[in-house]
């Protein structure tokens, strides 16, 4: 199975200053050279999140999508020489206020932006609907309901 997404289009915007280390990173200009093409910023956040394409700091600063990468929890580096039970202590702490101060809300961010993306997309093609609805008579169910109402047997 090939590890090509539909959504790669948003690496073709790499420039030649981009990090060869990072063959799956855009920076902020490869966003305005997107966005200049006609690319709005939720398609290009959307793709980044669909194809798993690492967004520099800058980048989404400018998408105002801080929520396109985020780390599960922070490191753990332990003092050199120090009590390991109280660096253990502190890293608990320092990781759960990590976890509800940028996590959690990381996520929040990232539901709302899934939610607007989805109701997007809905709106768009129900704006492209063009059928009608059909007329609905009803004299003809109160026909239908006379006639085999009395054919209905409990």
């Amino acid at each position: 199975m090939s590890d090509f997404n539909n959504s790669d289009w948003i690496l073709g915007y790499r420039g030649p200053n981009a990090d060869p280390n990072e063959p799956r990173a855009i920076g902020r200009a490869a966003v305005q050279r997107a966005i200049a093409d006609g690319h709005s910023k939720q398609g290009i956040a959307a793709a980044a999140l669909d194809s798993k394409v690492r967004l520099g700091p800058l980048a989404r600063s400018y998408l105002g999508a801080s929520n396109i990468e985020s780390n599960a929890s922070i490191p753990y580096t332990p003092t050199p020489g120090g009590d390991g039970i109280a660096d253990a202590a502190k890293y608990g702490d320092d990781a759960t206020k990590d976890f509800f101060g940028r996590f959690v809300p990381s996520l929040n961010d990232q539901a709302r932006f899934e939610a607007k993306r989805f109701g997007d997309i809905g709106r768009s093609h129900l704006d492209r609907y063009e059928g009608k609805v059909p007329n609905l008579d009803s004299s003809g169910i109160k026909d239908m309901f006379e006639y085999y109402s009395d054919k209905i047997t409990a």
